[in-house]
């Protein structure tokens, strides 16, 4: 073999083990990007004296897509909400907010929706009693989030218990 077919060989050699590296080195780029904008869903259920709210949040660094939330009550009735596992709310009492949409909801790094919120008047009798049976219903839900990150990877669905709300004495 000639020095310059040596020289050619590898030449040669070289540029292709420098293309199986960069090919590697683009491989684990992607995949850590992928670890890196990893969102994390949990719910924060609050229990107040005069107010009931539960929220959903992204506490992870990426977009959380929710592609699917059920609320299943103990005999297995699922609902696409909250709300509608809520009795009827009595006369002069309203909802702060309530989330009704189950499908494609984005929340970013960090933010937050509020999927129930109910103040109450404690001056009020039937506040109170609307309050205890609210806590009594809530109770016995599980709340079931199937989601996403913006690279499509499907997490295991968050299964959430609102036995927070259970108590002895209210």
């Amino acid at each position: 073999m000639l020095f310059s077919e040596k020289i050619l060989f590898y030449t040669m050699l070289v540029m292709i083990v420098s293309a199986l590296i960069n090919v590697y080195s683009i491989y684990i780029t992607q995949k850590h990007n992928k670890k890196m904008v990893l969102p994390i869903v949990n719910i924060h259920p609050f229990d107040y004296v005069n107010c009931i709210k539960i929220n959903l949040l992204n506490e992870g660094v990426g977009s959380l897509i929710i592609t699917n939330i059920e609320v299943i009550n103990p005999n297995n009735k699922i609902e696409p909400n909250l709300f509608e596992h809520c009795p009827i709310l009595p006369q002069n009492l309203k909802y702060s907010n309530y989330l009704l949409r189950n499908k494609d909801i984005i929340l970013y790094q960090g933010k937050s929706i509020e999927m129930l919120d109910i103040h109450f008047n404690l001056t009020e009798d039937f506040h109170k009693m609307y309050r205890d049976e609210l806590r009594i219903i809530l109770s016995d839900l599980i709340i079931k989030i199937e989601y996403t990150d913006v690279y499509k990877t499907k997490f295991k669905p968050y299964i959430k218990n609102l036995n927070l709300y259970k108590r002895d004495n209210n």
